[in-house]
């Protein structure tokens, strides 16, 4: 067992490898600076949104568990909101008009057969649920803790009608604020924000995972990883002006439920929360822009020098570089692929688990069992593709294709799940999660496919070569590829003449193409006494 002073030791000589590579050239520290920088920025930014966003959902929270909604028939006892209850909105068209929208409550995911009281209106257009006479009541989150809430009562019934909102123990309206009726329409933003917390932590989540692959590109010379983090922060810039347009939708759709005259609670929340995330969202857009546009000519920069370094001792011929770019395509599908797909995961694991929604649905083990297998086979099945291609194994590259069919096939018979369905519908986040992930791991698949179709054509061969050459400190040099001497070459250079094959290879060294293989043939001068045969690669 290695003691502790040879474990520090061996951790020494990884940092200072690590170092050495990040330091390379002021590409690759540029690039680490820029993840590291884009990072910590963007983790600040997510934790601020996610701030406001738990925040609200805390005021939220504290104002519906204060109303009773209603009282059981059988038990009399005061309900609150039931565990299975959800609210969505009907006739949000996304353009800001709202006419004819209606706001219902139910306990199980509407569909054609639903019945008819699975689903109750909680407030539509044209209801006028108030009394006339009294103006909205802005309260900001800022001096919330100015204010406090108390339960009403009814006089008659000893049940709570509804909460008032106080400011130095005295009521700021005559009458209450917030119905029942009021405390329902609420759970509808509650459901909102919720979901909004959970895109914040998810990309925090994400962040850190870009830095991880930037750190990877630089250390392994990786194109797979170059792209896939200029990718990954292409979707996120696009994301984040979604979100910026969604903030401030959302505020239109909350002053129609809440601030209006015909509204049930005609108080206004939700200037504090818009204004907080706009301010946190703009600068979102920017830092993404900023570093999406460094990343395109730092990345660009890093897979010229890293394309030309694949093949450093060896100038392979085009149709072997085609073959590799391939094989590079689906190295980046995976990676993507696997962001999108564990993202996805845990947010339909999340779902099922803590809100109304999963509570609805009766196949919460077959919806277990296929978030298990999935999670124990996807890093196996990565690395099984990856070594299939890279060492041209058709009984694992088969293997590889049969599991990938099983994810396809087992996610997407989550579609028929009307749960499921329901909150692809209802969440684009999740919706865009999984998309992304089906579209990467087809495209992952197909692009294997096309690997897997031109096994036997020198791509192994040529990496294999590539790695003992390199691993020789082989001089570029010394063996070069001249296609236009392949005939030549083959002619002069015949197997059965090693001294000179090997004399004319050391001045003029190029790749022989026999007619009876179809493969290219490698004729290297070795470091000792000659072989019978020449190497061949």
């Amino acid at each position: 067992m290695p003691s502790a002073r040879a474990l520090s030791r061996c951790v020494q000589r990884k940092l200072e490898s690590a170092y050495a590579r990040i330091t390379l050239n002021k590409t690759t520290t540029f690039f680490f600076l820029l993840a590291l920088a884009h990072c910590l920025a963007q983790g600040i930014i997510q934790a601020t949104l996610f701030s406001v966003d738990s925040a609200y959902t805390s005021l939220l929270d504290s104002i519906i568990d204060q109303t009773v909604i209603y009282t059981d028939p059988v038990t009399l006892a005061k309900k609150n909101i039931a565990p299975t209850n959800f609210t969505y909105l009907r006739g949000d068209r996304g353009n800001g008009d709202f006419s004819g929208f209606v706001l219902k409550m139910c306990n199980d995911i509407p569909f054609s057969g639903l019945p008819s009281d699975a689903c109750i209106e909680v407030f539509a257009d044209g209801d006028v649920p108030f009394p006339e006479g009294e103006a909205p009541v802005p309260v900001q989150l800022h001096t919330m803790q100015k204010y406090q809430l108390r339960p009403v009562y009814d006089k008659n019934t000893s049940l709570v009608i509804g909460v008032d909102i106080l400011q130095n123990e005295r009521p700021i309206r005559s009458s209450p604020v917030l119905t029942t009726q009021c405390t329902k329409v609420l759970d509808y933003p509650r459901q909102l924000l919720n979901n909004a917390r959970r895109e914040d932590l998810s990309f925090i989540f994400i962040q850190f995972w870009l830095f991880g692959v930037s750190v990877a590109a630089i250390m392994y010379d990786s194109i797979p990883h170059t792209l896939s983090v200029l990718f990954a922060r292409a979707l996120a810039t696009g994301w984040s002006g979604y979100a910026l347009w969604r903030t401030k939708h959302n505020s239109k759709v909350f002053e129609t439920l809440f601030i209006g005259d015909n509204t049930p609670c005609r108080i206004n929340l939700w200037d504090g929360w818009s204004q907080a995330r706009v301010d946190a969202e703009i600068p979102d857009i920017i830092l993404n822009c900023t570093a999406l546009t460094l990343s395109c000519y730092l990345s660009w920069t890093l897979v010229k020098r890293y394309n030309q370094q694949s093949f450093k001792c060896m100038g392979p011929p085009q149709a072997i570089v085609k073959i590799y770019r391939f094989f590079m395509a689906v190295l980046v599908s995976l990676q993507l692929g696997t962001l999108f797909l564990v993202a996805a995961m845990g947010l339909w694991t999340d779902q099922m688990f803590n809100t109304a929604i999963g509570r609805t649905s009766q196949f919460i083990e077959v919806y277990e069992a296929l978030i298990i297998g999935t999670t124990v086979l996807l890093l196996p099945w990565i690395a099984l593709g990856w070594y299939a291609i890279r060492h041209e194994r058709k009984v694992l590259m088969a293997i590889f294709l049969v599991i990938g069919f099983v994810f396809l096939g087992g996610w997407s018979s989550m579609f028929y799940s009307r749960v499921y369905a329901w909150s692809l519908v209802q969440w684009p986040f999740l919706f865009s999660m999984t998309v992304c992930s089906f579209v990467l791991i087809v495209a992952s698949m197909i692009l294997g496919v096309i690997c897997w179709l031109n096994f036997n054509k020198g791509l192994s061969q040529y990496l294999r070569a590539e790695a003992i050459l390199a691993s020789s400190n082989f001089a570029p040099s010394v063996f070069k590829h001249d296609p236009d001497a392949v005939s030549q070459t083959s002619h002069d250079l015949a197997p059965s003449d090693p001294e000179k094959g090997a004399s004319k290879a050391n001045h003029n060294p190029s790749p022989s193409y026999g007619s009876d293989n179809p493969l290219p043939t490698y004729y290297l001068p070795t470091l000792h006494s000659y072989e019978s045969n020449a190497p061949r690669f």
